[in-house]
């Protein structure tokens, strides 16, 4: 039987996924969808660079070009026409797994209409959960009573990016309630890559249940690395990116007597992991990835702090939190 694969927006990301799904072993139809041609044919470049003995997909700036049967359908849009983009796949049609990527949605109501879809399979694409290091980290901190993360480097991406970490901090500690505080934001904000959002710099502190916290630092017109510290009562861990999506991982634990240990971790590429997560839907239908509820979840403090800090700012649009 052929799997059917949709991924909804070829733009930088969707064209990472699609190449992931050329690693694809079964048979599979795939149907990439874009109102671009542009998105359209960088996509299918990106695809034919690695794609090897793969059928070439279906590539249409028409969503009624799609199937009444969908297996996976991945929505790689911007955050700002996701809603409706769902809504439209849905429509009329069986799609047995949905995976969305994030930022979810700019507004505060759609969270919850999203809720709406609790009967529906679906995940959100926050990747470092699945990853072996940070598996790893989690085992390592497990006995900990208390967490305190702290994420600091130049243009981090505190709107579309903050969401990775809010979702990792999820996966060390299994707590999802917290509060935000903006107060640490630069008063100036900037215009995002992409058309109609905007991006902050300074820091973002989240107070989670019990004693554990999360901040975040964004730093202008900088050059510096990116770094985590995660600071237990039992242990020490400092990630130090150097090169890319890699680094060292240096450790200290009070069971061996603070001894330093250091050792490297990397942080897979989106076009080496959608493949993946694919093949786990179609044979267990279930995957490593955050499933949609508790994405809401973590997503709805931290769109609605932001919508009020950015409420205070002259933006163009009318999205609640202009961030994608």
């Amino acid at each position: 039987m052929v799997s059917v694969i949709a991924v909804i927006g070829a733009g930088q990301l969707g064209s990472r996924h699609l190449q992931a799904l050329a690693n694809l072993k079964d048979n599979t139809q795939i149907y990439v969808i874009d109102p671009s041609a542009v998105s359209l044919s960088t996509a299918q470049s990106r695809y034919e660079q690695v794609r090897g003995s793969a059928s070439l997909p279906i590539f249409s700036s028409d969503l009624r070009t799609l199937p009444a049967l969908i297996d996976v359908a991945i929505v790689a849009t911007n955050s700002g026409p996701r809603r409706k983009a769902i809504e439209a796949i849905l429509k009329n049609r069986t799609v047995r797994h949905l995976v969305l990527e994030k930022v979810l949605f700019p507004n505060v109501d759609d969270y919850k209409w999203a809720t709406k879809l609790a009967n529906q399979s679906a995940f959100v694409n926050c990747p470092q959960r699945s990853m072996a290091w940070a598996k790893k980290l989690r085992t390592e901190l497990g006995g900990a009573n208390s967490l305190h993360v702290h994420v600091s480097g130049a243009s981090l991406g505190l709107g579309c990016n903050s969401i990775h970490y809010i979702d990792l901090f999820n996966f060390l500690t299994n707590k999802t309630t917290y509060t935000i505080s903006t107060a640490g934001l630069e008063s100036e904000i900037e215009r995002s890559k992409r058309p109609g959002y905007y991006e902050a710099y300074g820091t973002l502190l989240f107070q989670f249940d019990g004693d554990h916290s999360l901040s975040l630092r964004s730093l202008r017109d900088s050059t510096t690395t990116t770094t985590l510290e995660f600071l237990t009562e039992i242990s020490r861990h400092l990630m130090i990116y150097t090169q890319g999506q890699a680094g060292i991982m240096i450790t200290a634990n009070a069971s061996t007597d603070w001894q330093l240990r250091q050792e490297p971790f990397a942080l897979e590429y989106q076009s080496e992991l959608s493949h993946l997560f694919v093949t786990d839907l179609l044979s267990t239908s279930s995957c490593a990835l955050t499933p949609l509820q508790t994405s809401i979840d973590l997503h709805e403090p931290f769109i609605q702090g932001l919508a009020d800090f950015f409420a205070t700012k002259e933006t163009e649009g009318e999205f609640d939190c202009p961030i994608s």
